[in-house]
C-alpha cells in the first residue's frame, strides 16, 4: 500500500512539471516561402536586381511572429522571401555553381533567424506565457544581433561569387 501512494504522489508531482514546465504542449508552426524573380545574367544586374526586387534591399528576409492566447497555446509564423532565378539556362556552367553556393549558404543564414523565432515561441511556452513580450524582445533582439556580427550573413559566406 505504501508503494502504491508513493507511487501516486509521484505520478501527480510529475503531472504538475509536466503541465507548468511545459512539456508536451505543442507550438503550433505556420511557415510560408516566397520568391522574387531575379533574371539577369551578369554580375552586376544580378546585385542590382536583388537590391531593387529583393525584401528590404536585402538578398533575403525572414520574418517571424510569435503569438498566445490566455490559455498559453502558443503559434508562430515564419514567412521567408528568397530570389529565384527564372533564366539559369543563360548562365554559364560556373555562373550556376555559383548561384547555387549563393542560395544555399543563403539559407543557412535564413534558418538561423528561424531558430530564432522557434526558439521565442518555445520559450514562451515553457514559461506559460509568463514574460512573453520580453522574451519575444530578447530573440528578436538576437536575431538582429546575428545580421549585424554576420554583416547580414557577408562574413559567413552569403556573397554571390560570378
Amino acid at each position: 500500500m505504501k508503494f502504491f501512494v508513493t507511487a501516486l504522489v509521484l505520478m501527480a508531482l510529475f503531472g504538475c512539471y509536466v503541465y507548468f514546465a511545459g512539456i508536451g504542449r505543442p507550438i503550433s508552426i505556420e511557415e510560408e516561402t516566397a520568391h522574387y524573380e531575379v533574371d539577369a545574367l551578369k554580375y552586376t544586374e544580378m546585385l542590382n536586381q536583388i537590391k531593387t526586387r529583393g525584401p528590404k534591399g536585402h538578398a533575403a528576409v525572414t520574418e517571424w511572429n510569435v503569438s498566445w492566447d490566455w490559455k498559453c497555446r502558443v503559434s508562430l509564423d515564419v514567412k521567408t522571401t528568397y530570389p529565384q532565378h527564372v533564366n539559369l539556362e543563360g548562365l554559364s556552367t560556373s555562373q550556376k555553381v555559383s548561384w547555387h553556393e549563393f542560395l544555399s549558404k543563403l539559407r543557412l543564414h535564413e534558418n538561423f533567424h528561424k531558430f530564432d523565432g522557434i526558439q521565442a515561441a518555445r520559450d514562451v511556452s515553457d514559461n506559460w506565457c509568463l514574460g512573453a513580450r520580453f522574451i519575444v524582445k530578447y530573440w528578436v533582439a538576437q536575431s538582429e544581433i546575428l545580421d549585424l556580427r554576420t554583416d547580414h550573413g557577408r562574413t559567413d559566406g552569403v556573397v554571390l561569387k560570378l
